[in-house]
């Protein structure tokens, strides 16, 4: 990325910041503490995080759902797969298929240079002597990073945001928002319920994957019809967060 936009691009890192914790504040709010014992919690959370943490380096990089939209896309447009339906290598510029092509369509702000180097940081990108091909067809990486810590954000300010709205009188259409839990589950077990979880929440997370792309902004029962005259549709975020846990007993 230029140097051009370092300034926007620290802009948008601090707004999903800012965004997290104004869930937070807003959820702790709706629970009836007061503003002077939040600013207190506040300052002694902070204390408790610079000594347990040491500053990182702020970078902007690309998110976690910008990169499955483009993985996505690359396993399922025709135009990206081979006749065995195996992604094709794709060469930086140009037209499709090609890496700028696939990011213009995914309508991102960012260079095709800059993607395929945030793609092979995440180790989601490998080259090859015909061009690029996906290391895998998901999102997922295993190691601590901006993109990660992003990710994280989202995740917890969108599960307080569904609280939110769930908890919101008239609301007729709730989203969905449930837990399946024990307290006593023998930790000598966690592989396999690793492995449950993992087979229901791939076939969940795929299925609702699949039926997003469809209902997408892009398709075309996106642009609505208003008095005879074509209308586009408001877009909003949609989808979902899956995860499994484990965590200490509780202590009686």
């Amino acid at each position: 990325m230029s140097r051009k936009s370092s300034g926007a691009s620290s802009a948008a890192d601090g707004n999903y910041r800012i965004k997290i914790l104004q869930e937070v504040f807003r959820f702790l709010t709706e629970t009836g503490i007061s503003d002077e014992q939040l600013r207190q919690d506040v300052s002694l959370a902070m204390l408790a995080n610079q000594k347990s943490h040491k500053p990182r380096r702020r970078d902007r990089t690309l998110k976690l759902s910008d990169a499955g939209c483009i993985l996505h896309r690359w396993h399922n447009d025709l135009r990206y797969l081979k006749k065995n339906a195996s992604p094709l290598p794709l060469r930086i510029r140009g037209r499709a298929p090609s890496i700028e092509a696939l990011v213009r369509s995914e309508r991102l702000p960012f260079s095709s240079h800059y993607v395929v180097r945030e793609l092979k940081a995440l180790n989601l990108l490998r080259r090859t002597a015909a061009g690029f091909i996906p290391t895998r067809t998901d999102a997922i990486i295993r190691s601590l990073s901006p993109t990660t810590a992003q990710y994280a954000s989202h995740a917890v300010t969108r599960l307080l945001s569904t609280l939110t709205r769930n908890l919101q009188p008239g609301v007729e259409t709730p989203l969905i928002e449930r837990a399946a839990f024990v307290p006593d589950f023998p930790e000598a077990e966690m592989k396999e319920f690793s492995r449950f979880v993992q087979i229901q929440g791939v076939s969940l997370t795929q299925n609702v994957n699949e039926w997003l792309e469809a209902h997408r902004g892009t398709a075309p029962h996106a642009v609505g019809r208003s008095n005879g005259r074509s209308r586009k549709a408001r877009l909003v975020q949609a989808g979902i967060h899956v995860y499994a846990f484990c965590a200490p007993p509780l202590e009686i």
